[in-house]
C-alpha cells in the first residue's frame, strides 16, 4: 500500500502546483493585455524587469508573457503528463516569476521603485513580498511535484 499513499500525495501536490500555475498565468495574461494598450504599465516594478528581456518592445514583452502562460496552462490541462514534461512546460513561467522577483528585490535594495519613486526599503519590501514569495512557492511546487514523482516511481519498483 505505500505506492497508493504516494499516489494520493502526488495528486495533492499536483493540485497545489496546478492552481499556482493558473493564478500566475492569469496575472501574466492580464499584464500581457495591458502592456500594448498602456505602455506606461512597463514602468510598474513587477513588469519592469521584462523591459530588458523584451528589448523594451511592448509587443515582445507581451508575447513572452503570453507564451509562458500558454505553456504553463498546457501543463494544467495535461494532468497525465510525466513530471518531466510538466516541469519543462512550467519553466518559462518560473523564469518570468524570477524576473518579477528580482525586480522587486532590486527595488528593495535600491530603496526606490522601478519608476524612480523613492520609498524606505521596508515599505517596498512589504509591497513586493507577495511577488517575491510567489516565485519561491512556485519553485517549491515544481521541486515538490518532481520529487513526489520520483518517490512514486521508486515505490513501484
Amino acid at each position: 500500500m505505500p505506492g497508493h499513499l504516494s499516489g494520493r500525495y502526488a495528486g495533492l501536490l499536483s493540485l497545489r502546483l496546478s492552481w499556482l500555475v493558473v493564478y500566475v498565468a492569469v496575472v501574466h495574461v492580464v499584464w500581457a493585455a495591458m502592456i500594448p494598450l498602456w505602455p506606461v504599465s512597463l514602468g510598474a516594478t513587477p513588469i519592469h524587469g521584462f523591459v530588458s528581456v523584451g528589448n523594451a518592445n511592448p509587443l515582445v514583452v507581451s508575447s513572452l508573457l503570453l507564451v509562458s502562460s500558454g505553456l504553463a496552462l498546457v501543463s494544467f490541462l495535461s494532468p497525465n503528463a510525466s513530471a518531466n514534461v510538466i516541469v519543462l512546460l512550467v519553466l518559462p513561467q518560473q523564469a518570468a516569476l524570477f524576473i518579477t522577483m528580482f525586480g522587486g528585490l532590486a527595488a528593495v535594495l535600491q530603496s526606490h521603485y522601478a519608476d524612480g519613486v523613492p520609498r524606505p526599503w521596508p515599505f517596498i519590501l512589504a509591497d513586493q513580498l507577495p511577488a517575491i514569495l510567489l516565485a519561491v512557492a512556485h519553485l517549491a511546487g515544481i521541486v515538490e511535484r518532481r520529487w513526489a514523482q520520483y518517490l512514486l516511481c521508486r515505490s513501484s519498483e
